[in-house]
């Protein structure tokens, strides 16, 4: 990913992050999708898409540091309160269990097993108390 730029207006352009797998690639969107079929990570990559779009004429997007002069990068260029709207209304679990002492991706190759087990456990545990906690709120609200 990250390969691709997409043009915003003016000399800005947009692009996701090179090592963010979580996302669908759009680069031959809508071309390969001839089942007419889409996946959670490419719905999730337009909605994103459609954010950026709106913030860069609206206002509101945010610098990245690693990001080159001309270009913000998906999704850290948007505001987390929309990443996490996003990733709710698509029924996933905020961003925050994938980084810090969750981030099961960037951990040093001297962790023990048995550290990494404890790691993944309480990530999880944490992911099980929000969606319990979350189901409570959906069935106490009016869907």
């Amino acid at each position: 990913m990250g390969e691709t730029r997409y043009p915003i207006g003016g000399d800005k352009v947009v692009r996701f992050g090179y090592d963010d797998m979580r996302y669908g690639c759009l680069c031959t969107f809508p071309f390969n999708y001839s089942e007419h079929k889409l996946g959670m990570g490419t719905v999730e990559s337009l909605a994103l898409m459609g954010a950026v779009l709106c913030m860069s004429v609206n206002g509101g997007l945010e610098e990245v540091e690693y990001a080159d002069d001309d270009e913000y990068v998906i999704p850290d260029c948007l505001p987390r309160w929309v990443r996490d709207e996003i990733r709710r209304v698509l029924g996933d679990y905020p961003e925050k269990f994938d980084e810090g002492e969750y981030d099961t991706d960037h951990v040093p190759a001297s962790i023990s097993d048995e550290d990494y087990k404890n790691m993944l456990i309480k990530r999880f545990t944490d992911i099980k108390e929000w969606a319990e906690q979350s189901i409570k709120d959906v069935e106490n609200s009016d869907y």
